[in-house]
């Protein structure tokens, strides 16, 4: 079987903590298939029009915001380039 082969700069969603903002506005996070396959989750590239490469570049750039502060991600999905507005929230749930 042929794949496919994509190049799609930005940093791979891995994992969405349950109760944060990133689940909040919808992030998919990389899953496991029953069939053995992996689903990837969003492909973050850029932070309100700031490129994103790396995970240092990502945390970088959320330095510069505050809890309540709006930011527009842009973000890759099934083969389409999305916006999406997100409010940071500094009393996200985490489970252990």
């Amino acid at each position: 079987r042929i794949v496919e082969q994509l190049k799609v700069e930005g940093i791979l969603v891995l994992n969405v903590i349950p109760g944060s903002a990133a689940e909040a506005a919808g992030f998919r996070s990389t899953t496991r298939l029953r069939d053995g396959r992996i689903s990837l989750g969003d492909v973050i590239q850029k932070i309100d029009d700031q490129p994103v490469r790396t995970s240092d570049e990502l945390y970088l750039r959320m330095q510069r915001y505050r809890p309540g502060d709006t930011v527009s991600i842009t973000y890759w999905r099934d083969g389409e380039t999305k916006i999406k507005k997100v409010m940071l929230d500094s009393n996200a749930k985490k489970k252990p």
